[in-house]
């Protein structure tokens, strides 16, 4: 097919512009300044036609388009109607599903005889953490006969089953081909929706306490249980149970067509081809292949909501209605407490808790059921006002593929703490609806402009926070009073109407001044503090005071984005933590960078830098830290109560070192709170040693290694795209939930390790501060800064200790005491030598202290400890350290290194010294004696070639024997690398004479004058030794 060349988009129109007028000045001009700006605009040029030619065909590759309805406007995938009557099917099987009583009983496993589930009761396929469900489980133990919990379903009528996500948006917005998509098979997403309030299957209270997540997980298992059975095989294939965006608390259901397509036969020449035996079955069926899932996502059905003055649909409409009180839905609500003797606790209570008590997060997650379909409405709203080509595609279609490729390479998208192509569509509904892209930008400016968006946003509101604290006394409250104040917070605008305007005019906006309304506000960051707005309470709810400061103490980590729909209720950007936004909005500047044609080295064009490049999760990180799951710590129900303020084993006179993370569980989840709590505490141990800290999902490894969910039903998301899946047939558990959180183990692994599953953390390693050895505490005077110094490190580590400058504080010394941090011990790591004066030397102490004092579980039988990957690697270079520093002179590679550099250095200079012609003498005079060494020649320059002499030999240099060294010394590294000095044998150096015109000009008599030389040079020394030289 041929194509009329496209007009020009906007986004060339400066370049061609600037081309012109340079080659308009050059004409006009003869001076080469003139010629140099025109040849940069057109190289300039050049490099954008280029990247927009490249990524044409990487969208005309990757775009897929699978409508629900009938498509006739073409362009669909060839497999589109196999896919809706596939929907179809779906559709009919689950609102044909009957009426029920549901419980916690239809999400048990069934029981089992002699499997070791007596002591703990029932397994459940998903957790369950609702007050009903624990007032309920309790009584069981007690033998309380009444203490079961139900609720009705009224069957499958009362279902509706919606497509949304890429699969219900216009144009199929998002949807990639499995090569595009992460080598994943791609995904349609089905929305069952279910009633809310007065007859509906949740209503009432039920948005506290995790009732409402119950009842929803509850159903998807029951409809997994239905579609497993016999009679929908044919039709529905297989069904497992899914975390929708990798959080356990948010079930859905993952269908896979069945592999076969009854009365589909092979032609016959595909019978030659396989063989005799294969031909001979002409009636067989046909294995068909995989070529897309089905996932059920379960939600509230949207209510209709009133009338803005416009006449846009309800997506742009700043009014939500819903079976929940629109109050409930402020971030600075208490939606999940804990749980008590009485009811539910009064509704003002909110006000008189501090925003440690708030649920932002738990509260955004019941929002999101509420907008599945106005997400959609929201993005087809915006597609709708932008101009189709041919094909029906816009540039938003365009940028948002390219978006998902690009996040794709780097283990930005899907998955837990990562974008979704849904938050994705959202910044870019913002950036149209803002105006910061207009409608006539092409693919490659839309896509520089989300860039720029991204990286240049303080998102969470620290942005030279570190730069500030370095030298200065700053408490947790003035960290987070800085944080809130520099935050930003966006909000989408509603149809007509600007971003200040949906603020003005959104009835949650208007209904929480009026709650504020004659309250003091008090400064940022305090505890008495009301945020004045409801934007302010975003920024308040979405910050805490974690930052990267040893002297800084805070047990919450909360921190994330804030991008508000226009009603709002949702925030878009509210699962993804501080750590993945530093990480993403590094890689977003590397790519705007590339864009521009910046840093592109290798050979690598622009395009190969966004798109062909991979930099996911284990190739990312200098350092890779892994912790059993067994030794980490369980939800604070299955503490102790004399463990439940500590996270050390050291003691604290000041009265308890309290703990580092771990107040947020109530929101966050006790999972989440975990991770986040690794990555916070990390960063306060390490500093400005590390650059970057990041736990391993799913999502955010590595594609080629799992490239299909189906490699991973039931086990370890170990570094793919793939989610963790688990099949319904079936009675054994392959990963159940003890009916108590207390009795649960304490996180989710997220890697395999030596002792069994662990959580992975990728760290990455600043050079030029990693090896410093000496951590020093906040001042004296700093009370506050002190015991959170104290509670980091524990008091046999932060030491009182005099400073040169007089100063008295605490600090904690890395100085080489293996005993202190259990290395050399027998059972534990082995302890290299010369580790702290290495790269990641210190920085695994200090991690491995922080990860042993506060996420050990007391009394774990955890198998193996914290350890760093591949970190026995370092033996080639440095070798084990010996138990006692006076067993071997050799040990210490450092101190071999230093020895041959000064060995190298005192020859150079006496060389030089003894071979200049002394006072006024020419270099003529020296010939007869001149110089104490006798050279006819002054030596100019003795220049290294050894790799031991030059920083690159592979093994520590080892003396000779003859020289103070020992032959097991020599054999210890390695043999047959004469030449190098690191096997005891001479190291080479170059001596390098002055020039004269005396030097023969004959290959032999100059080899001949060569070797004249070095006899007289080895003559001299002999002779300075023995007293004949003077």
């Amino acid at each position: 097919e041929t194509m009329a060349p496209a007009a020009p988009r906007d986004e060339d129109a400066d370049l061609i512009a600037a081309a012109a007028a340079g080659s308009a000045g050059g004409r006009s001009s003869s001076s080469s300044k003139g010629g140099s700006g025109s040849a940069a605009a057109t190289e300039s040029l050049a490099r954008s036609n280029l990247l927009r030619l490249e990524t044409a065909e990487l969208v005309r590759e990757a775009t897929l388009r699978v409508s629900p309805a009938e498509n006739h406007r073409g362009g669909e995938a060839r497999w589109a109607p196999s896919a809706r009557r596939y929907v179809d099917a779906v559709r009919e099987a689950v609102t044909g599903l009957g009426g029920a009583t549901l419980g916690p009983e239809a999400a048990a496993f069934p029981p089992a005889e002699g499997d070791g589930r007596k002591k703990k009761g029932r397994l459940y396929r998903v957790p369950l953490e609702s007050d009903k469900h624990v007032k309920s489980a309790r009584g069981s133990k007690r033998g309380d006969a009444n203490a079961g919990w139900t609720f009705p379903f009224a069957g499958g009528e009362s279902l509706d089953v919606v497509p949304v996500g890429s699969f219900g948006a216009d144009g199929s917005a998002g949807l990639a081909a499995r090569h595009a998509n992460g080598g994943v098979v791609p995904v349609l997403d089905l929305a069952v929706l279910f009633g809310g309030g007065d007859g509906g299957f949740v209503g009432g209270k039920d948005y506290l306490n995790h009732r409402y997540t119950d009842k929803r997980n509850i159903l998807a298992v029951h409809v997994a249980r239905q579609l497993s059975q016999k009679k929908h095989r044919k039709s529905i294939g297989e069904v497992h149970l899914c975390q929708v965006f990798g959080d356990a608390r948010k079930v859905g259901l993952l269908l896979t067509p069945p592999d076969e397509e009854p009365g589909k036969k092979d032609s016959k020449k595909k019978k030659r081809k396989r063989g005799g035996e294969e031909a001979k079955g002409g009636g067989e069926k046909k294995a068909a292949k995989l070529r897309f899932r089905v996932r059920l996502i379960f939600g509230v059905k949207p209510t209709s909501a009133e009338s803005s003055d416009d006449d846009d649909s309800d997506a742009s409409s700043p009014w939500l209605e819903s079976w929940i009180p629109p109050s409930r839905l402020l971030p600075d609500r208490r939606n999940n407490r804990p749980l008590r003797s009485k009811g539910d606790e009064e509704e003002d209570e909110d006000h008189e808790a501090g925003p440690a008590s708030w649920t932002p997060h738990y509260t955004n997650a019941l929002a999101e059921d509420l907008h599945l379909v106005r997400t959609g409405d929201l993005v087809d709203s915006t597609i709708a006002t932008l101009t189709p080509d041919s094909g029906g595609s816009t540039p938003f279609h365009e940028a948002l593929l390219l978006l998902k490729v690009w996040s794709l390479q780097r283990g930005l998208l899907r998955g837990h703490d990562s974008f979704t192509t849904t938050s994705l569509a959202a910044i870019l509904v913002y950036l149209y609806r803002t105006k910061a892209v207009g409608r006539r930008m092409g693919r490659v400016q839309v896509l520089s402009a989300f860039m720029r968006f991204w990286s240049s946003s303080d998102w969470l509101g620290e942005d030279g926070l570190e730069e500030s604290l370095r030298g200065t006394t700053m408490t947790p409250e003035g960290v987070l009073g800085r944080k809130i104040r520099r935050k930003r917070a966006c909000v989408i605008p509603a149809g007509g109407r600007n971003e200040s305007q949906t603020v003005r005019d959104c009835a949650q906006a208007a209904l929480y001044r009026e709650g504020v309304r004659g309250r003091e506000t008090g400064e940022p960051g305090t505890e008495g503090h009301v945020p004045p707005t409801l934007l302010d309470c975003y920024r308040a709810a979405y910050a805490s005071p974690s930052c990267a400061s040893a002297s800084v103490a805070s047990d919450r980590h909360g921190d994330g984005p804030v991008l508000l729909d226009p009603t709002m209720t949702v925030n878009y950007l509210g699962r993804l933590s501080a750590a993945f936004v530093r990480e993403s909005r590094d890689e977003a500047r590397a790519a705007l960078r590339a864009i521009h044609g910046a840093g592109l080295g290798g050979g690598k064009g622009a395009f190969g830098e966004l798109f062909l490049t991979g930099r996911r999760f284990w190739g990312r990180y200098d350092a890779y830290l892994r912790l059993p799951v067994g030794s980490l710590p369980g939800p604070p129900g299955g503490r102790k109560k004399k463990e439940e303020g500590a996270d050390g084993d050291d003691g604290d006179p000041a009265g308890g070192h309290g703990r580092a993370w771990g107040a947020d569980g109530h929101d966050l989840g006790h999972d989440e709170s975990l991770r986040r709590g690794i990555v916070g505490v990390l960063r306060r141990a390490l500093g400005d040693r590390a650059a970057s800290v990041r736990i391993l999902s799913a999502g955010n490894g590595d594609a080629t290694s799992a490239p299909d969910p189906a490699s991973e039903v039931g086990g370890v998301t170990r570094d793919g795209d793939g989610c963790r899946l688990e099949p319904v047939r079936g009675a054994a558990p392959r990963r159940g939930y003890a009916s108590l959180p207390s009795d649960r183990p304490a996180a989710a692994p997220t890697a395999p390790g030596e002792g069994g599953e662990c959580v992975a953390v990728g760290i990455r390693i600043d050079p030029s501060r990693s090896r410093r050895v000496v951590d020093r505490g906040p001042p004296a005077e700093d009370a506050d800064g002190t015991a959170a110094f104290r509670s980091l490190w524990g008091d046999t580590r932060a030491q009182l200790r005099r400073f040169r400058d007089g100063a008295i504080v605490r600090a904690v010394v890395w100085d080489g005491a293996a005993e202190a941090e259990g290395e050399g011990a027998e059972g534990g790591p082995a302890r290299f030598a010369g580790a702290d004066r290495c790269m990641g030397g210190i920085v695994e102490r200090a991690a491995g202290h922080a990860v042993r004092r506060h996420f050990s579980r007391p009394g774990s039988k955890a198998t193996a400890p914290p350890s760093f990957g591949l970190r026995d690697m370092a033996s080639l270079v440095d070798g084990v350290a010996p138990s006692s520093p006076g067993d071997s002179p050799f040990a210490d590679p450092s101190a071999l290194h230093r020895d041959a550099m000064g060995a190298y250095e005192s020859l150079a200079g006496f060389l030089r010294r003894n071979s200049a012609a002394p006072g006024g003498q020419s270099s003529s005079s020296a010939a007869g004696g001149g110089n104490p060494l006798g050279l006819p020649l002054p030596i100019d320059e003795v220049e290294p070639l050894s790799p031991s002499l030059r920083y690159s030999s592979l093994f520590p240099p080892s003396p000779h024997p003859l020289l103070g060294g020992d032959d097991a010394s020599a054999g210890r590294w390695t043999a047959g690398t004469s030449g190098n000095g690191d096997d005891g044998g001479p190291m080479l150096v170059q001596v390098r004479f002055r020039g004269s015109s005396r030097w023969p000009a004959s290959l032999n008599a100059m080899g001949a004058a060569k070797c004249a030389m070095l006899v007289r040079l080895a003559d001299g020394i002999e002779g300075m030794r023995d007293g004949r030289g003077g």
